[in-house]
């Protein structure tokens, strides 16, 4: 299995056990553009979107044979949508725990707790050459002043 499909088959299997039910368009062309896209290009306050990209980042924190601890995650956030996506993390976290705690999936909820303190929220510097080993994005467009490789990170929108 490639890495693309693991991290594929990773990012339905979260998506179904964390949100339930299946995944939205857009979050379907997120979590098939993975790695290679790592946001949407949309400046919009999308809770679809934003639970598809926090999804993807919980996904990169899994530990692997080579290090039993969750991998560090940097959220990168346009600074215009910090609050509201702080928000949106807490909420949709509360979602997720509520949840497991329904389906008694003790051990997961103790695991997502840990994979959600990896997630480290920041700004992208112009002054960053190369992306971080595992990040995701949301709020920017394609257009906006981010380095190079976050640019090039940013899936075109869906029509409407």
């Amino acid at each position: 299995m490639t890495y693309e499909s693991r991290d594929l088959k990773s990012l339905y299997l979260a998506h179904k056990t964390l949100l339930g039910g299946e995944p939205e368009p857009s979050q379907v062309r997120l979590y098939q553009s993975f790695p290679s896209f790592r946001g949407m290009s949309s400046a919009a306050l999308d809770a679809v979107v934003f639970d598809a990209a926090l999804i993807m980042a919980i996904v990169q924190t899994y530990p692997r044979k080579e290090r039993p601890t969750p991998y560090p995650v940097i959220f990168f956030l346009r600074g215009d949508v910090q609050k509201w996506a702080l928000l949106q993390l807490e909420a949709t976290s509360r979602k997720m725990f509520a949840k497991l705690k329904e389906e008694k999936a003790v051990k997961l909820a103790q695991h997502l707790g840990e994979f959600l303190k990896s997630i480290k929220v920041g700004s992208p510097s112009l002054q960053m050459k190369d992306p971080p080993d595992r990040w995701v994005s949301f709020g920017f467009k394609n257009d906006d002043p981010v380095p190079a490789w976050l640019g090039v990170s940013l899936l075109e929108e869906m029509p409407k």
